[in-house]
């Protein structure tokens, strides 16, 4: 057997805070738009535009009841311009909740629904076919300690300096797993940019270079107090392998 600690259960864990959101959603059945707004918009103006002509014109008739011609004017308004807009755009998304339902299909944002009408096509994607798990570096963005001087930007990995690569390969919490770097995703893209691998799960190796225990530079300590770094880590594809003797907790999240 093996033995496992579990950390989560319930409504703590992903899944259970899925159904949490489902079950008690306070999010408001509504369906306010941009596109509902500007509709409105635009009514209101061929409303006020008439209710203007109307006026105007009954004004110049002495004899016209203007107690009427205001109540006209008023009426115009608010005929052109429908007051139960919303209310039918809402009750639209009530209706379309009350049909997903019933083929066992939950909406924890309802107010999205409305959206869904402008879909013309669906796309169903498996990761690792059209999209990955996985980060790739695109480059490094060197800061130097000026203020004044402008931060530079390393865009092919392969000109990195040895210094550079260094921190990227050396300063990171993976673990080997089964021969597999495991850890944070933005560590793994880092170490697999920097040239170098993880050979054990305290020791970086460049790519090229088997790892040896015996080989360990003794001015390669990362973590401790800082000194000069060797002068074979200036080539990290063809220098010796480096140990981590301490780590420093790090999450990308």
């Amino acid at each position: 057997g093996c033995l496992a600690v579990v950390l989560r259960t319930g409504f703590e864990s992903s899944q259970g805070k899925l159904m949490r959101t489902i079950l008690f959603a306070s999010e408001r059945v509504t369906a306010h738009s941009s596109e509902a707004a500007a509709f409105i918009g635009v009514l209101m103006v061929f409303a006020v535009v008439a209710a203007w002509y109307v006026l105007h014109e009954g004004l110049q008739d002495d004899t016209r009841n203007r107690f009427k011609l205001y109540l006209h004017c008023i009426m115009i308004v608010t005929s052109v311009v429908p007051p139960e807009l919303p209310m039918e755009l809402s009750l639209a998304v009530t209706n379309s909740l009350a049909a997903l339902v019933k083929v066992m299909v939950y909406c924890t944002e309802p107010f999205r629904i409305p959206l869904a009408g402008k879909v013309t096509h669906c796309c169903f994607d498996k990761t690792g076919t059209l999209t990955a798990d996985n980060l790739e570096l695109l480059g490094v963005v060197h800061c130097s300690s000026d203020a004044g001087e402008p931060a530079t930007t390393v865009g092919d990995v392969a000109s990195l300096t040895s210094e550079q690569a260094l921190c990227m390969a050396a300063c990171q919490e993976l673990v080997l797993l089964d021969g597999r770097p495991c850890g944070d995703p933005m560590e793994v893209a880092l170490l697999q940019g920097s040239g170098f691998f993880l050979a054990s799960s305290d020791v970086v190796s460049p790519s090229l270079t088997a790892p040896s225990p015996s080989g360990l530079m003794a001015g390669g300590i990362i973590g401790g107090a800082l000194g000069a770094l060797p002068t074979a880590a200036a080539q990290p594809k063809n220098g010796s392998p480096m140990r981590i003797v301490r780590r420093f907790g790090f999450s990308s999240d």
